[in-house]
């Protein structure tokens, strides 16, 4: 599964400022990825749950420093997918498929 709109980028710096708020973020991915099979509404949950995460339980920042990065950065990822967010309200968002192009249900 390819990143996208520096989803992979962030996800590296997360890990790298809070581990565990990187944990929290890709079990709520692949959450909403499994239930879903969209990949660009499990990101901007992820990047939600990841902002909420650094603010409560993940980040034991007196200054509250890296909370206030990891927000800029989630605030980042949502506002990168405006497109994504309007197909999703629109119903034209593609689906995750697990099966190769062109292959039907049988």
């Amino acid at each position: 599964i390819g990143c996208g709109k520096g989803v992979a980028t962030g996800v590296g710096l997360v890990m790298g400022l809070s581990p565990t708020a990187a944990g929290i973020g890709l079990a709520v991915w692949l959450a909403v990825f499994l239930a879903s099979r969209y990949v660009s509404l499990a990101s901007i949950v992820a990047a939600v749950a990841v902002g909420a995460a650094a603010w409560t339980v993940a980040t034991p920042d007196p200054r509250r420093i890296v909370p206030a990065v990891l927000t800029v950065l989630c605030a980042l990822v949502v506002a990168r997918h405006h497109s994504n967010i309007g197909r999703l309200l629109h119903g034209t968002e593609n689906r995750f498929s697990f099966r190769p192009k062109g292959d039907s249900p049988r």
